[in-house]
């Protein structure tokens, strides 16, 4: 008996696992290691988290350089809030100009969450993941 956060998370990495080549790379915004491992793919940077203090410490704009250079085959959102770290949402708060090149570059496939109305790094949410592909 699994909460239905453990069920996404498994569909997650599933289907990620079956829409990103297994040669191809997966990122996950804004931490998610085990995503990557679950799912069998690499990260397309050396950057494995995109949490405030990573963002801090190495500077948004060499992570985004590093993903233009090596933008992944998927990509999968984990709603996080980061409230502990004085800046709540990933893509808002922090992390803005990575947000916006993934929202440019990317289109959403599937959402968990539980309310159809909750998206990743909105406030009210409880839970939400998104897989999404580059756009045609």
């Amino acid at each position: 008996m699994a909460s239905p956060r453990a069920t996404f998370l498994q569909e997650a990495i599933d289907l990620a696992a079956e829409r990103c080549p297994e040669t191809g790379s997966l990122l996950v915004l804004p931490e998610g290691a085990l995503i990557n491992y679950g799912a069998r793919r690499r990260a397309p940077t050396s950057y494995f988290n995109y949490m405030p203090p990573e963002v801090a410490m190495f500077g948004e704009e060499p992570m985004l350089d590093a993903l233009k250079a090596s933008p992944p085959d998927a990509i999968v959102l984990v709603h996080r809030e980061t409230s502990e770290y004085g800046v709540p949402f990933f893509g808002k708060d922090y992390g803005s100009r990575l947000y916006a090149w993934v929202r440019e570059r990317y289109r959403p496939v599937k959402l968990w969450s539980l309310d159809p109305k909750e998206r990743p790094f909105e406030p009210g949410t409880r839970h939400a993941i998104a897989l999404l592909e580059p756009r045609k």
